[in-house]
């Protein structure tokens, strides 16, 4: 009987593991056809491209948003939920309490300028993908040994902001929109691999992530075995904030 119980047990248990963490296969990744909407925010395409969310990026309900993000990113309840209470605020579906659409994340408020993937709105559309914009942000980036630092990260992030309000009449930048901007850095080095204590994650991970808006797995990236939650990311959030010239 205790033979018969631990069996069953240990098979529950792999069936929940295999639930709480399934294989890539799982969600394979398959580009946006012509009637599936993307928005400006490469994470939220990255899930769409995956299937972790609608793929044609309508009526995404907060809990599907939050659970994506913990399948793809591993980040944890609180984190996953942060953004997603945002948008939520400004949703145009026909339940905007509990569902939004992909594209309500690149209207404004939500919108900002100096982004680091896309053009501001100024000059066009917003949402596709500015390879040029994008180039830049990681030529600015050091090429040696393949990877980057959260200063340097915060450093090309500067440098993209200070250009566009050279070449924006209408630059805003609000401090929603740096705390924004701030966030997405923090993210984007925790999932590919930084932390405060080595300081870096991979170029080649990240260009593939944004370019092609899509997990690095080709590559051989895997997400985080540890969770990703306060802990983690508050120090690399602040260090961000804090590598700013004159603490911007």
């Amino acid at each position: 009987m205790y033979i018969q119980s631990a069996t069953i047990l240990a098979l529950l248990t792999s069936l929940t593991a295999a639930q709480d963490d399934p294989s890539p296969a799982d969600y394979p990744y398959i580009k946006p056809g012509d009637l599936d909407n993307r928005s400006a925010c490469p994470g939220l395409n990255i899930l769409a491209n995956h299937g972790y969310i609608n793929r044609n990026g309508t009526h995404i309900t907060k809990e599907s948003a939050i659970e994506a993000q913990i399948l793809a990113f591993n980040f944890d309840r609180e984190t996953a939920a942060g953004p997603i209470d945002a948008v939520l605020k400004y949703s145009t579906t026909s339940t905007p309490d509990i569902s939004f659409n992909i594209l309500d994340t690149s209207r404004p408020p939500l919108d900002q300028n100096g982004k680091l993937t896309r053009t501001d709105r100024f000059f066009g559309d917003p949402v596709p993908f500015n390879r040029t914009i994008w180039d830049s942000v990681i030529d600015s980036l050091p090429a040696e040994d393949n990877a980057f630092t959260w200063k340097e990260m915060a450093d090309a992030g500067a440098l993209r902001r200070i250009r566009a309000k050279a070449v924006n009449p209408e630059y805003e930048m609000f401090e929603t929109h740096l705390n924004a901007t701030f966030a997405q850095m923090t993210g984007l080095i925790a999932v590919f691999g930084g932390s405060v204590e080595n300081g870096k994650a991979r170029i080649d991970w990240l260009n593939a992530s944004i370019v092609e808006e899509r997990l690095p797995y080709h590559l051989g990236w895997k997400k985080s075995e540890e969770m990703l939650g306060s802990p983690q990311l508050g120090p690399i959030l602040r260090a961000v904030r804090t590598a700013q010239s004159g603490g911007v």
